[in-house]
Order: structure tokens, then C-alpha cells, then sequence
């Protein structure tokens, strides 16, 4: 495990655009944090400055809402009230009000979680691959990075990674998609109509990716665009985060389920074997250490 949450690849550098067409940032909020306020200034210093935000909240969500009116960017967004729901996650209610709050010259649609760390490129990455058309559909992965050193932080971390890794790992079945970065054209999502498709679930990324499969829209998701997460959490949040996703691959997605259980194995037994044999001072041992290290 612990050699999945390491993985580290170098970003591919990809062509970008600062002056493009209209895009709208549908983010979904809950609360305040220091994490809030770092999205929000990193979406202020983007270097593809055509967009605004609607920022996605419960009626009633204070904290949420005071962080985006007070941050450079009131401006060039609004606050979209969401209802409680007992149907679906309040995250897909949120985003439901977001679509809801489109306006006819909104032609590129970005959903985007608010604890993320977007660097100063991605909007003009996201845009470029859109108007080039070298994709339908554009995510990203998050990279998780513990904000201070426990077991329960690691794990969290090497799991991320873990999912995140699955779908290039292993070609079975479509390419997933994060709900922290989920990007496409308005006339597509007008199109496969969103909205109706998460209106009545608890997930919204292995949903979506199955949409788009359906509708035979192309996914990218490149490595330059790995999103920066921070983690802090307890043993309880760590559980909870392991039902959660528990539940997600095995309901909604039996093949990313099989898929994570299996890389977590073969990772494992690989890493266990090298490690063992380099202790006991065989060359196989090192050899295979080296490999390792070198692919991972």
C-alpha cells in the first residue's frame, strides 16, 4: 500500500489557453476550513481568467457562504442555494442548483471540489483540451498529501493513490472520473442531461463516468493535472472514508472494486518479496528494489 501512495510520476507538459470561451466553475461547498480559502485564492490567480462561479450550498450553510462573499472572487460568481435532500448526497443537490443557475453564454462547465489545490494552469489545461478537441470529458486525480505524519493520514493517502492509479493500471471497463474535477462542454451536458442522472444517488463520479461511457464521450485524465488534497483526519474519519468508498466501488461499480483489490495485492506481495529478499542481502533482492522504484 505504502507503494501506491508513493507513486510519482513527472507531469506532461500540456498545451494551455489564458483567452477562450465563457466557462462557469460549479463548486460544491459545506462549511469553511483553511482549505476553502487556499481553493478560492488559487482559482483567483488562474491563468485562464474567462470564467465565474457559482458556488453550490445548503440553504442555510453561513460558514460557505461568507467564505466566497468575502473572497476576491464575489465578483465573478454567485451563491446557489440547495434545498436539504433526503434523495440523493447533499453534494448532488448542490450540484444540481449549480446547473440550474447556467446562463446561455456558459459554454464550458467545470465541476470542482473546494479542497483541492488547483495549480495556477489548470483552468487554461482544461480549457485548451476542450476547444481543440482532444477530448469530451476532462478529470483529474487527487494526490493526497497528509498534513501531519500518522498511520491514519498515510493510509488515507495511499488509498487515494491506489484508486487513482486503478484505471491505468488495468484497462477494464471506462475511464473514471473524479467529482473533484469533471470538465466538458455545455452542449454535452445539456445533452446527456447531468442533473437527472445524479438526482437520485449518493455518488457522483462513478455515475458520471458510466454516463459518459453510455453516451460514448471521450475521457482524458492527465497526469499534469493532479490536484493537491490535504489530509488530516482521525482512526474515526479513516473508517468512515473506508465505508464510503467501500460502499461506492462495490454498489455502483463491481469492476473498480475487483480492480483496487487487486492492484492493492499485486503492489503489495511485489513490494514484500523485494524488501524481504534485499534484507537477506540476495542481489535478486536489490535487483528487484531497483525495478520497483524505477516503475512506480
Amino acid at each position: 500500500m505504502l507503494s501506491v501512495g508513493l507513486r510519482c510520476r513527472l507531469p506532461v507538459p500540456r498545451n494551455t489557453i489564458v483567452d477562450g470561451p465563457q466557462a462557469v466553475l460549479i463548486v460544491p461547498a459545506k462549511g469553511r476550513s483553511e482549505d476553502t480559502d487556499l481553493f478560492l485564492d488559487a482559482l483567483d490567480k488562474q491563468d485562464y481568467q474567462n470564467f465565474r462561479v457559482v458556488w453550490c450550498i445548503e440553504q442555510g450553510d453561513t460558514p460557505a457562504r461568507q467564505a466566497f462573499e468575502g473572497s476576491a472572487l464575489a465578483h465573478k460568481g454567485i451563491v446557489a442555494d440547495a434545498l436539504a435532500t433526503q434523495y440523493c448526497a447533499q453534494k448532488n443537490a448542490n450540484l444540481i442548483a449549480g446547473i440550474k443557475a447556467l446562463e446561455p453564454h456558459d459554454e464550458l462547465v467545470v465541476f470542482a471540489d473546494c479542497d483541492s489545490m488547483p495549480s495556477k494552469t489548470w483552468l487554461a489545461e482544461i480549457a485548451a483540451i476542450l476547444v481543440h478537441n482532444e477530448a469530451d470529458v476532462v478529470s483529474a486525480y487527487r494526490l493526497q498529501i497528509p498534513k501531519s505524519a500518522n498511520w491514519q493520514n498515510w493510509i488515507v493517502a495511499a488509498c487515494e493513490s491506489a484508486l487513482a492509479s486503478t484505471s491505468r493500471l488495468v484497462s477494464i471497463g471506462p475511464m473514471h472520473v473524479w467529482g473533484g474535477t469533471i470538465a466538458l462542454r455545455r452542449s454535452d451536458l445539456d445533452r446527456i442531461d447531468y442533473a437527472s442522472a445524479i438526482s437520485d444517488t449518493y455518488n457522483d463520479d462513478v455515475v458520471a463516468t458510466y454516463l459518459f461511457a453510455d453516451h460514448g464521450l471521450k475521457v482524458t485524465v492527465p497526469r499534469s493535472m493532479l490536484l493537491a488534497s490535504f489530509v488530516d483526519g482521525s482512526w474515526h474519519s479513516l473508517v468512515n472514508f473506508a465505508r464510503r468508498q467501500y460502499f461506492a466501488a462495490r454498489v455502483y461499480s463491481k469492476i473498480l472494486y475487483v480492480q483496487g483489490v487487486a492492484v492493492l495485492l499485486v503492489n503489495n506481495v511485489l513490494w514484500l518479496t523485494a524488501i524481504a529478499l534485499a534484507l537477506a542481502g540476495t542481489t535478486h533482492g536489490l535487483t528487484a528494489l531497483a525495478v520497483l522504484f524505477g516503475t512506480d
